[in-house]
């Protein structure tokens, strides 16, 4: 038995985080140095989950969309394997009827489990490229026109050009995007042969991107001040913090799930735990938008610039300029929770709105 998984050391630590996804493996990192941290996760492997279209589709080989989480965590932090039934202040119950006890808990467990059929676990993913690289031809719908959607049938179209590919979205597609983003996605979607329905058609294989079932531990969503402390009737609850996809900051609601957001609050609400545990009053998240980023297969994609809130400021990349910078932001979205996660600051993301 290694030293990290001794026993002994997951009694009376002064962090538990819950959750090993974007925010949860930065925070744990970004805190092991300074305290005793436990990372407790469902599952024992690290994944790049906004690369998970490509390891369906076949660009992508599974060892470059996961690998061992803890190969991913510093040295001097604990991990768990185990499923997390509850959450008091100072408490953690595990689904085994152990309870482990921590001066700080950070939940960072993610919007929900995955649904079959979904985009929403590598297991799932693993699934869906299975049962793709066994169909010689036919129909694929993918149901959800959200950016995931929109990405998973770009990318497999452009790989399987033997395949139907229909997206299942009952509204016009990409009406969120820019003026020229969208008529890149448009004349992508013409080029690439997919057709738009506006409801299930019947296909061979049906790809689920509508997001997942709610986790249990929140209920969905968990809501938290601008502190990132957990609220409860309105009030702070001592020593309970949250962060990523599980939670929804009070009096933001521009804000969005998923990484561009999931690792600023990573950073913040460990930061947070650290200053509280000198004594310090914690900084507030100071978070905003500065782009929006999509591809459309291999070689094609957008980059658009955002005002903080969200909007579209009208200046865009597309093409294999758009491509590039998805791309590069992509890497930096799976090295920055490991190897940067110290170095990673206010600097490095935009300010909130005015």
């Amino acid at each position: 038995m290694s030293r990290n998984d001794r026993p002994d050391r997951r009694m009376g630590m002064d962090v538990i985080v819950i959750g090993a996804g974007y925010a949860g493996l930065l925070a744990a990192n970004r805190m092991a140095r300074r305290a005793r941290v436990l990372l407790i996760d469902r599952r024992d492997r690290a994944v790049d989950r906004i690369r998970l279209h490509q390891l369906v589709a076949g660009t992508r080989d599974v060892d470059k969309v996961a690998c061992p989480l803890r190969d991913r965590l510093h040295r001097r932090a604990d991990l768990l394997r185990a499923e997390v039934v509850d959450v008091v202040p100072g408490q953690v119950s595990l689904a085994d009827g152990r309870t482990l006890t921590a001066s700080h808990i950070v939940v960072a467990c993610g919007r929900g489990v995955a649904r079959p059929g979904s985009l929403d676990s590598l297991e799932t993913a693993l699934s869906l490229r299975d049962e793709l690289a066994r169909l010689r031809s036919g129909t694929v719908e993918v149901i959800g026109a959200g950016l995931t959607g929109i990405e998973t049938v770009a990318e497999i179209a452009a790989a399987r050009p033997d395949l139907t590919l229909r997206l299942i979205h009952d509204a016009p597609v990409g009406t969120a995007l820019a003026r020229t983003a969208r008529r890149q996605l448009l004349t992508r979607f013409e080029q690439l042969g997919i057709d738009l329905a506006p409801e299930p058609q019947g296909g061979d294989l049906t790809i689920d991107t509508t997001g997942p079932a709610p986790e249990p531990l929140t209920g969905g969503s968990l809501t938290v001040d601008r502190h990132l402390r957990i609220l409860h009737d309105g009030v702070p609850q001592p020593g309970l913090w949250g962060a990523g996809d599980a939670v929804r900051v009070a009096g933001r609601d521009w804000m969005r799930t998923g990484c561009a957001s999931a690792m600023p609050m990573g950073a913040t609400v460990a930061d947070a735990v650290l200053a509280s545990l000198a004594g310090r009053e914690p900084k507030p998240l100071d978070f905003g938008y500065d782009k929006r980023l999509l591809s459309l297969g291999r070689g094609v994609g957008s980059c658009e610039f955002l005002h903080p809130d969200g909007t579209p400021t009208g200046r865009v990349l597309i093409g294999r300029l758009g491509a590039l910078a998805k791309e590069i932001i992509s890497r930096a979205a799976w090295l920055v929770p490991s190897r940067f996660a110290t170095g990673y600051g206010p600097a490095l993301w935009s300010r909130g709105p005015a």
